[in-house]
């Protein structure tokens, strides 16, 4: 049996309890960081009281929050707590909610910085990735850039690793376990990131500038303005909106999301750990909940079935941000070991004692 890390124990301790924060409690500093075109760019670092152990730059998905999201912001204040220096650093296409391959660029280019600015951990400095940014950090993590020193630990939690399967499960709550299909119904964030990075490029038949507009008061997290402009919009526009925003899709929705399949689908495919990830030549961390309504678990049964090296961990404690308390205590015991096992691997391996 693997050795339990007391660090493990607390933070899962912290996590039951967890509420979303705004202000951590442990101290903050706001700074900027070089951006690829050398503007300064927001940058969120959680300290410990004490001497830091190992250095954790926490990668977001695609919100407008970036570094100030509430659920992200709480977990890594646990890990500053637990004398862990997390930097939380905005990557501006994420904030936006593009999907984007020059995403992984904005990524390697922190870590190079980071390993600049922090030569002391050079070799102690682990990296997360959430949701669709757990992807894209996984891509980062292949690039020489990221390999001179690589990570010492890298996690990933509720990502993807087809991008087709997991626009299917999006649109139709479906997916497959083991030879079974069963069905969640999606969250509606998916599908609204889906159609505002992609309905521009296709043809429709009909004027979507309405409809587009819309979306980036949603993206923005500008909802009034958002629930004002809708008001001002055609019936059909109205109706598509409120149909996406529900995940209760209309033929309309359903038909454009199709067109994006079709017109798109290799841009997507690109960035699917699914046609690369056999190539990651070190440790993988895999977390996902097995209630996470953006991306099913499934997606990372298949990814660490795929991953040459990995621990993988699906936990029905999860959703697709937080810890969801159970009332059946046995069950949560032997979920609660699980975690305790998953993390105490996760914050006491090192990459380079395995070299």
């Amino acid at each position: 049996m693997l050795p339990v890390s007391w660090d493990a124990i607390q933070f899962l301790w912290k996590a039951l309890t967890l509420r979303r924060i705004s202000a951590p409690k442990n101290p903050v500093i706001r700074e900027t960081y070089p951006g690829l075109d050398g503007l300064p760019v927001s940058l969120k670092v959680i300290l410990p009281k004490g001497k830091a152990k190992r250095i954790v730059i926490f990668y977001p998905g695609a919100s407008p929050f970036a570094e100030d999201h509430e659920e992200a912001t709480s977990i890594a204040d646990i890990m500053a707590g637990l004398g862990y220096k997390v930097y939380m650093p905005r990557i501006p296409l994420l904030k936006k909610l593009i999907i984007t391959p020059e995403n992984v660029e904005w990524m390697i280019h922190f870590y190079q910085w980071i390993l600049r600015k922090e030569t002391d951990f050079s070799r102690q400095i682990s990296v997360i990735g959430m949701s669709f940014g757990g992807a894209m950090l996984l891509k980062a993590s292949m690039d020489p850039r990221m390999q001179s020193p690589c990570p010492a630990s890298i996690l990933v939690y509720g990502t993807f690793y087809d991008f087709n399967s997991s626009m299917n499960y999006l649109i139709t709550g479906k997916y497959n376990n083991q030879g079974i299909e069963s069905y969640l119904k999606p969250n509606d964030w998916g599908g609204i990131v889906i159609m505002y990075n992609f309905l521009a490029r296709v043809d429709t038949g009909y004027d979507t500038v309405g409809i587009r507009k819309n979306l980036t008061f949603r993206v923005a997290n500008e909802m009034e303005r958002g629930e004002d402009h809708l008001k001002s919009l055609p019936v059909f526009d109205q109706a598509f909106l409120k149909s996406l925003m529900t995940a209760e899709y209309n033929d309309d929705v359903l038909a454009a999301f199709q067109l994006i399949r079709e017109k798109c689908g290799a841009d997507l495919e690109g960035l699917s750990p699914k046609r690369w990830c056999r190539q990651i030549p070190h440790m993988v961390f895999v977390l996902h909940g097995a209630n996470d309504t953006m991306i099913p678990f499934t997606e990372s049964v298949l990814l660490s079935e795929n991953l040459p090296l990995n621990v993988t961990l699906i936990s029905h404690l999860f959703g697709h941000k937080t810890i969801e308390l159970q009332k059946r205590w046995r069950f949560f015991m032997k979920e609660a070991i699980g975690i305790v096992r998953f993390l105490s691997q996760f914050l006491s391996y090192n990459e380079h004692s395995h070299v």
